[in-house]
């Protein structure tokens, strides 16, 4: 079965081919919502629903890839109109970016057609987020395309993995507005056996102006130093929201102030 088929069908059954939540990124003292990342699931009747870390391996690689975030920065900014009419405060919302993304000629030509098309203006809070791949790129294009990206409005936040294999003082070429830690990492934040790592490496983001944010699920003594250190919020393993579920848990909060 071709692809445009099975899309087809999809609609057809009354099932979203492209379903956008939000994970919350919780700040370190008091665990409210900071900021939003969002998550894009592929439902189809042939393979189910396909999540972001089951698919972004394999589209990543391909125009699909670039397709899907072309969609989602489109959507994302959507929600985030809609948060901004309700007075929702939040630091950003991010959306999963391929490094392909990055790595062609004329973003900002590209991303100002693409809200065009749409009929929207970009909104304040939009951040694409990349892996740590975005750092290793060879392509030509990569640093204008960043450069193009940050001036159409839009941030640019850096998914770091445990393994460290890219160029982390790419970073300050990159200029990127976030980093987020993996879990793996932030685990390390109470290791007795290195105890100067954590404060070390975001001691060093943050001396080029990048905020942090960690993942994973930290403990007390943890959330404690990583909010010392600076940290902006945890991204937690959690169940995700749609921004509906978001808008009303603000209602709900606001009856009672």
């Amino acid at each position: 079965m071709k692809i445009a088929e099975s899309v087809i069908k999809t609609v057809e059954s009354g099932i979203e081919p492209l379903v956008m939540t939000f994970l919350p990124v919780r700040g370190c003292t008091d665990d409210k919502a900071v900021a939003y990342r969002s998550k894009i699931t592929v439902n189809s009747l042939d393979l189910g629903s396909l999540e972001e870390d089951l698919y972004s391996e394999v589209s990543d690689t391909s125009e699909t890839g670039i397709r899907l975030a072309e969609w989602g920065i489109v959507k994302a900014a959507e929600q985030i109109h809609r948060f901004h009419d309700a007075e929702k405060k939040f630091l950003f919302v991010s959306v999963h970016c391929p490094a392909a993304f990055a790595e062609l000629p004329d973003r900002y030509k590209r991303i100002k057609e693409i809200f065009e098309k749409a009929g929207m203006k970009i909104p304040k809070g939009l951040c694409l987020e990349f892996s740590d791949k975005l750092l290793s790129s060879k392509s030509q294009y990569t640093l204008q395309a960043v450069k193009e990206i940050r001036l159409c409005g839009i941030g640019i936040i850096i998914r770091l993995s445990a393994s460290m294999k890219s160029p982390i003082m790419r970073l300050s070429e990159i200029n990127s507005d976030y980093v987020i830690l993996d879990p793996q990492t932030t685990a390390l934040t109470s290791d007795r056996g290195k105890p100067n790592l954590i404060p070390s490496l975001i001691g060093y983001l943050r001396s080029m102006g990048t905020e942090v944010i960690a993942q994973g699920a930290p403990d007390s003594e943890q959330l404690r130093t990583l909010g010392r250190l600076g940290v902006i919020g945890i991204s937690k393993s959690e169940r995700e929201m749609s921004a509906d579920q978001i808008l009303l848990l603000q209602e709900e909060s606001e009856e009672w102030l």
